[in-house]
């Protein structure tokens, strides 16, 4: 009973959680990020809690580990475009000479 009562919070918890960050974000900048970030520590918690790592020959380990460093080197580049995104349209005039909120996006 306890258990069960655990999951519907966390359920109810997470579905407000996403419906804020989809409400305040655009899906295709926020869904990356959550993914990126589910299987980060997905794979963060096999390892280190199930301890993974000693069922996985070397060659494996190394396999994860790479996925693991592309997935980080991912999300660093996301958030770097979405930065520089925010500084070129913040500031006056970009280098077409059109201020930000002038700009349509498709």
């Amino acid at each position: 009973f306890c258990l069960r009562t655990i999951l519907n919070l966390d359920d109810t918890m997470i579905s407000r959680w996403l419906k804020n960050v989809f409400g305040r974000y655009q899906t295709t900048k926020a869904l990356p990020i959550e993914y990126g970030a589910l299987n980060v520590a997905s794979m963060c918690s096999g390892l280190i809690f199930y301890r993974e790592y000693t069922y996985l020959a070397d060659w494996q380990l190394t396999l994860v580990l790479v996925g693991l460093g592309i997935i980080l080197v991912g999300l660093a580049i996301g958030r770097c475009n979405s930065n520089v995104e925010i500084c070129a349209y913040s500031s006056g005039e970009d280098a077409d000479g059109m201020k930000g909120h002038d700009k349509v996006f498709a």
